[in-house]
Parts: structure tokens; C-alpha cells; sequence
């Protein structure tokens, strides 16, 4: 079963777009007791860019192989603006 959407982002691919001041969201799973953060650039939260998953692990994915926690990254819009948007789940 492929886990990985063809919408969804790379670490390579979301590391350019946090260089040029994407506004971005970030929201952990369920049953954490973080809340949801907004920012823009690439200050993320500690941990999170870590666990966006490389083109190795995005061909993992798509074999169906997780195992770990991820977020997944993808580029949505809002206020006629686009922004990144990374959830933990998969």
C-alpha cells in the first residue's frame, strides 16, 4: 500500500522553500500535547525538518514500508497566499 501522495514533499524539496520565507504550519498527531505553530522562514520547531522524509525514504513509503513517524509536507494555500504545511502522522 503506497503511503506517500504525489502532493507531498521531499526534505530536498521543502528546504528551498523555507529558504525563501514560506509561511509554514506545523500540527503533531493526535494525542500530543503541542499545539499547532505558524511561522515563516526556515525557523521549524526542533525535530521537524528531521523527520520530513528524504527521497530515499519517500521511495520506502511508496513500497508501502513506514514504521516510523513522519511529517508529511505539502504545499497549500490560504489568505490567497501559499504556505507549507507539515503534519505528523504516516
Amino acid at each position: 500500500m503506497n503511503l506517500w501522495r504525489d502532493s507531498y514533499l521531499t526534505r530536498e524539496e521543502v528546504v528551498p522553500l523555507l529558504e525563501a520565507g514560506f509561511r509554514w504550519s506545523v500540527t503533531y498527531c493526535v494525542g500530543s500535547d503541542l499545539s499547532p505553530i505558524r511561522g515563516r522562514g526556515p525557523t521549524l520547531p526542533a525535530g521537524v525538518l528531521e523527520r520530513i522524509p528524504r527521497r530515499a525514504a519517500k521511495r520506502k513509503l511508496q513500497r508501502g514500508n513506514g514504521g516510523k513517524v513522519y511529517f508529511r509536507a505539502e504545499v497549500r494555500q490560504r489568505d490567497s497566499e501559499n504556505f507549507l504545511e507539515l503534519v505528523e502522522d504516516l
